[in-house]
């Protein structure tokens, strides 16, 4: 067989690799790849990058000097937007936001989007493309149809997902990407047994997110909280609100704490759909919290938040992995999280932090005030959640593994 276009000339020079992202937010998955592309071995790897738009995603991968290619990527699944009749009418143009009409065009521009991906493949002379969440699906074609390898970064479970909106099926993408890629690679065992069975392909790789233990240390300014107290303890979550993240359970749990803990604060730290945030604010006041629970939304001081916190909580419903728990968990604090899917491989129950059912409030309220009023089980938790992470989450040794997987799938390549 010929070498194909993008093919390196030499098994020793630097390999291009053109990384496809879906969002130019800075939201878990992207802060995993932006992680991923600053700590890859630069003398061996040279990412190029294709994305939606530009935000504090593509500012970033200046600031690392990483070129990147907005508007030439595109979606082909989108968030569900409620649109009222009488917003519609008084903005008719609004009814182009929808995600169907999103999707549409998504699927009807992706030819010419492959093209001229295809274009910039052969004149950077890119050997792999990477493609980060099942949310895009140019990667896998311009791949296919520039005869290079194809990596998928599967981080989301997309069936059954109500936080996603599609016109179309989409119970097919994770054979899809199987197909369409020479490795598929999953942040989570739970997750690659969710979408290919109980005994997943062995080109299926799971490699955890990684996290960088010096980002997370205890800083020597204050922090910008108001409403809160400076004596105030603290717990947080930390995302976006979605339904999935299940918040109006963290909120019950934090009239629970109250009378027990009246010193106690709760933080909800990430923004999103605004339908599902007018949920969580009708929540607060109808539980009397308003002056207990703060909605901080997006921020980009997050390692600087940890360190003042006193316990990390994640009440989804199904988390594919559960990124902002090892974070805190690098900031030396307990876990307390529901049994939906990743938590369960980052925590050892009863060790760093405690796992608890889904949308049991009264349990995640009892194992929070448990950590508040014994200091020694506060400390040895502490302490326990920082060397797990640091034995188990090393952000370094989840990037080898990546470059591991790139090495193997262009080797396979050039054997060809």
């Amino acid at each position: 067989m010929s070498e194909s276009p993008g093919a390196p000339t030499d098994r020793h020079s630097r390999c291009r690799v053109l990384v496809v992202a879906h969002d130019a937010m800075l939201y878990g998955a992207q802060h995993s790849l932006l992680d991923i592309l600053s700590h890859i071995d630069g003398d061996r790897y040279e990412p190029y990058v294709v994305i939606p738009s530009s935000g504090p995603f593509t500012d970033a991968l200046g600031e690392l000097g990483i070129s990147s290619f907005p508007g030439l990527a595109q979606r082909w699944i989108f968030f569900p937007k409620p649109m009222t009749s009488r917003a519609i009418l008084r903005r008719p143009w609004r009814r182009l936001n929808h995600p169907y009409v999103l999707s549409l065009l998504s699927w009807v521009s992706l030819p010419v989007r492959v093209l001229i991906l295809a274009y910039i493949v052969r004149r950077n002379k890119i050997s792999l493309i990477y493609t980060n969440t099942a949310t895009v699906l140019d990667g896998a074609f311009t791949a296919r149809l520039c005869r290079i390898p194809h990596v998928w970064h599967l981080r989301e479970r997309v069936a059954d997902n109500h936080d996603l909106s599609s016109p179309l099926p989409v119970g097919w993408i994770a054979g899809f990407a199987l197909n369409w890629s020479a490795a598929v690679i999953t942040n989570s065992y739970a997750l690659a047994r969710t979408l290919f069975g109980a005994a997943p392909p062995e080109k299926v790789k799971v490699v955890h997110n990684g996290v960088d233990l010096s980002r997370f240390t205890r800083p020597t300014f204050a922090i910008d909280l108001p409403g809160v107290p400076e004596a105030a303890r603290l717990t947080a979550v930390c995302g976006a609100l979605q339904k999935r993240k299940d918040i109006l359970t963290y909120i019950r749990s934090a009239a629970r704490l109250r009378d027990l803990h009246p010193d106690l604060h709760h933080l909800v730290i990430g923004q999103g759909h605004m339908g599902y945030r007018l949920l969580i604010e009708q929540e607060i006041a109808r539980l009397g919290l308003r002056d207990r629970v703060h909605l901080l939304g997006y921020r980009d001081d997050v390692p600087t938040l940890l360190s003042r916190i006193d316990v990390m909580v994640s009440t989804s419903i199904h988390e594919p992995f559960g990124r902002t728990l090892i974070e805190a968990m690098a900031a030396g604090k307990p876990v307390v999280a529901t049994r939906s899917g990743g938590p369960e491989e980052i925590i050892v129950d009863g060790e760093c932090g405690f796992l608890v059912e889904i949308g049991d409030d009264v349990a995640i309220a009892e194992v929070i005030s448990r950590l508040l009023d014994d200091k020694a089980l506060y400390e040895a938790m502490s302490q326990s959640a920082r060397e797990r992470v640091f034995a188990n989450f090393d952000l370094q040794s989840s990037v080898s593994k990546i470059e591991r997987t790139f090495d193997g799938v262009l080797l396979d390549h050039q054997k060809v």
